[in-house]
């Protein structure tokens, strides 16, 4: 049966059904699939199109502006090569066509020696600094050091000591100096007054020449300078050609940041030197009938160093005091513009005028108790000085030193300077008490500074 059914299976083949897909369908297919790629395609270039439009100029850096060159003018930045393979050519157009206007007419206007243009430039190479410069650098520093060296000195105190068993023996304390002028007969030269007062032999040295006697000219010791005088005469006219006169600058322009070199005795060697720059320049000192502006560096110097401060020129800026320096730990150094004046008149040994008084700036508390403008504050007078005997005290605020009115310590110790030892003068002065402000004016005869 099952044979049967099979036979019968076979014999009606022939009318089974096959459904065939027609060929323009799947044309039309294929064409839908086509069209729907293209369509993303662009629907993803537009998109992106749009996102690069909105946020490029939030995400991509901005391109640099080209900058105009200026012909014949250094570029700052890297040192570049410039080339321009038709400068030649340029420049024979350039000259005939100044020959042309020339003949034309001699009343054209010339032209600009810097001409600005927008020309590409082609950089063939830039050149970087590397450790050759840096070290070039130091050498330019250190030949600038030497100079300025010819006109430090080398000051030895001697004593004579005796030892255990009674035998004389010499102890030498060294410091330095710097010669602040020369005339036909003397040097004249700055130095630390705490190392030489009240010291005998005195010996100097310059150069490494051998050491000559020195004496105490002059000194100020509330500063910690002294002024030195040497014979010149008892030098050798060899080592008189190597000897230079110290260059005083000017520290009103200082700056933070300025890159200074530290001379003379820094680090407790005499000629030794130290590189820093300027880290502050608000520092003060009030002494006696003066104010002393002071900054700070960032080299670190000894305990028992001094020197002075100069500028990449080579000029004196400020001399290192530790005696008026608040932080020990800093290198302070006394501006010289505030103190030139001071060493000019301590080379020339002029009389130095005294009144006697420590003033400080008026701050702003001191000021709201106070009905009269300006002024400054006494905050000590000496005992037996021209002030303590004119009956100005402590407390008291100076408004008026003969014509010239007081607003600060600085333009009172000019005003006072410019008088002369001996001069009268009339000080004004307000003195607070419980019910506000007495106004007293006070004729005061200048003294002469003495030598301490």
């Amino acid at each position: 049966m099952t044979q049967e059914n099979g036979e019968n299976k076979d014999s009606y083949k022939f009318i089974e059904e096959k459904i065939v897909q027609s060929k323009s369908k799947k044309v039309r297919k294929a064409f839908s699939k086509i069209i729907t790629s293209i369509f993303c395609g662009v629907a993803f270039g537009v998109s992106a199109v749009g996102a690069i439009y909105f946020l490029g100029e939030r995400i991509l850096p901005k391109p640099k502006d080209e900058v105009p060159v200026v012909e014949n003018q250094p570029q700052p930045g890297y040192t570049d090569i410039i080339i321009d393979p038709n400068a030649d050519e340029e420049k024979d157009k350039d000259n005939e066509n100044d020959k042309e206007d020339t003949d034309d007419g001699k009343n054209s206007e010339e032209e600009p020696k810097h001409i600005i243009t927008s020309q590409p430039v082609i950089v063939q190479n830039r050149v970087r600094a590397d450790l050759s410069d840096f070290s070039a650098i130091h050498r330019q520093i250190n030949d600038m050091a030497m100079e300025v060296n010819k006109s430090l000195v080398k000051v030895a105190v001697v004593e004579r000591e005796l030892d255990w068993f009674q035998n004389p023996y010499e102890t030498r304390e060294l410091t330095f100096g710097f010669i602040a002028k020369e005339d036909e007969s003397f040097y004249y030269i700055i130095t630390d007054s705490d190392k030489v007062m009240e010291k005998e032999d005195i010996r100097v040295s310059f150069n490494g020449s051998p050491e000559v006697p020195a004496e105490i000219y002059d000194m100020q010791s509330e500063v910690g300078l002294a002024c030195l005088r040497v014979d010149s005469g008892l030098l050798d006219a060899d080592v008189k050609k190597d000897i230079a006169v110290s260059t005083i600058g000017e520290s009103y322009s200082l700056f933070v940041g300025e890159p200074v070199v530290a001379l003379g005795n820094p680090n407790g060697t005499v000629y030794s030197m130290l590189i820093g720059c300027v880290s502050d320049k608000n520092g003060v000192a009030n002494v006696v009938d003066d104010r002393i502006d002071l900054f700070g560096t960032d080299i670190k110097t000894s305990t028992d160093g001094s020197g002075i401060i100069v500028n990449m020129d080579g000029s004196i800026i400020g001399i290192i005091t530790k005696k008026l320096s608040t932080n020990k730990e800093v290198c302070m150094a006394m501006s010289i513009s505030r103190i030139q004046n001071l060493i000019e008149k301590m080379v020339t040994k002029t009389p130095r005028v005294y009144l006697g008084v420590v003033t400080t700036d008026l701050t702003d508390e001191m000021k709201k108790g106070l009905t009269q403008n300006g002024g400054i504050y006494v905050s000590k007078v000496e005992a037996g000085s021209p002030a303590a005997e004119s009956g100005l005290k402590a407390g008291d605020v100076i408004l008026q030193i003969g014509d010239n009115a007081v607003f600060t310590t600085a333009g009172f110790s000019t005003y006072l300077q410019s008088f002369e030892a001996g001069s009268a003068v009339t000080v004004k002065v307000a003195r607070p008490d419980r019910e506000g402000e007495e106004v007293l004016s006070l004729d005061i005869t200048l003294g002469e500074a003495v030598l301490k």
